[in-house]
């Protein structure tokens, strides 16, 4: 700064000098633009206000570019997701559906199976019915050749029977009218159960009569002979052995299951019990065929059609293992079954239309 001012003094005098003297200076030099100063005081050139508002503008759209290509990216990036999740949900939904499909599938395919067993085994037990009912209908039609054979030869054929028949008058499946009636109403009083008295002899009174037959200790084949009417006439039940006064008791010797309710005797059923005869076991065990004497309960039932091993059981009563009281299409003169006691659909219904054998109940078997 001091040798500045001291050159600016040297230049004055000499003008000065000069002036005096009648000599004109040397021409100025024009004056230059004066020099911006940077901030730092460096004397490097500043941008003007103009570049300055020109630069901020462009960082402004730079700024703005940036901030528009972000949304865009993020919008992008938001559909990819949501394409990739409704993909994902559709896969999802076409998997389930594939899934139901499949289930119903096998459920019908599980159905069908099952009605289709269901079917055999009903005809199984049908074919069976129908053949213990043909070799029924032959021993009876022995009985009756032998009964006639011990008529006299030269006898004179019996006249027709009338509309009331006496006491000692045979009568047989497929019979109806008078005597039929008072047979039935006979049978019923005494408890043989038959179902209401319709003086048809169907299936149900050749039931009544060799439950019958078996309390009187006479051959069952289920035709009211005059030993029968006898026995009826007589008023024949078969005995009890006692126990709770509701309970249900089943004769092996005899064949018949004794409804007794409040100590007396409600119904007598005609029933088949364990035939003695060898068979295989639903184990695969070799065994005999037996119902076993003692005193049990009734611990399940199945209302309905119970597909067992060995068999179909309709509406069974469970009181001892898988021994039960059961419906079936054939209930014969004889013991035919694996250790269960047969009777047949319709007293089947009767036990379950008045609850006779509930949960719980007593089952005695001697």
């Amino acid at each position: 700064m001091i040798h500045r001012t001291r050159s600016v003094l040297t230049a004055l005098a000499v003008t000065g000098l000069l002036a005096a003297c009648g000599v004109q200076g040397a021409p100025q030099a024009p004056e230059s633009a004066p020099t911006t100063l940077s901030p730092d005081g460096s004397g490097a050139p500043s941008y003007s206000s103009q570049d300055a508002s020109r630069e901020k503008s462009d960082a402004k759209d730079d700024a703005h570019a940036r901030e528009e290509a972000e949304a865009r990216a993020e919008a992008e990036a938001r559909a990819r997701a949501e394409e990739k999740a409704e993909e994902e949900a559709k896969a999802r939904a076409a998997a389930e559906a594939e899934a139901r499909e499949k289930a119903e599938a096998e459920a019908r395919e599980k159905a069908e199976a099952e009605a289709r067993e269901k079917a055999e085994a009903e005809a199984e037990a049908e074919e069976k019915a129908e053949a213990e009912a043909e070799a029924e209908e032959a021993a009876r039609e022995e009985a009756a050749a032998e009964e006639a054979k011990g008529a006299p030869a030269n006898s004179a054929p019996a006249p027709p029977a009338p509309e009331t028949a006496p006491a000692s008058t045979t009568l047989r499946p497929g019979d109806s009218g008078p005597a039929v009636q008072d047979l039935q109403q006979k049978l019923s009083a005494l408890g043989y159960w038959l179902g209401a008295p319709d003086a048809n002899y169907g299936g149900l009174t050749v039931q009544a009569v060799m439950a019958l037959q078996g309390s009187a200790g006479l051959g069952r084949d289920g035709i009211a002979g005059p030993n029968t009417r006898a026995a009826l006439e007589r008023g024949v039940r078969p005995p009890v052995h006692g126990g709770p006064a509701n309970r249900i008791e089943i004769d092996l010797d005899r064949q018949v299951l004794v409804v007794v309710r409040g100590g007396t005797v409600r119904y007598v059923l005609h029933t088949s019990t364990g035939s003695g005869q060898p068979y295989t076991s639903s184990q695969g065990e070799p065994a005999i065929a037996t119902t076993p004497p003692g005193s049990f309960s009734v611990f399940r039932s199945v209302d309905g059609w119970d597909e067992a091993t060995l068999g179909t059981l309709y509406r069974p009563r469970y009181f001892n293992g898988g021994i039960a009281v059961h419906g079936l299409g054939s209930v014969p003169g004889h013991p035919a079954s694996h250790g269960c006691a047969r009777v047949t659909n319709a007293a089947m219904d009767l036990i379950w239309s008045q609850d006779l054998m509930p949960i719980g109940a007593a089952v005695i078997v001697h």
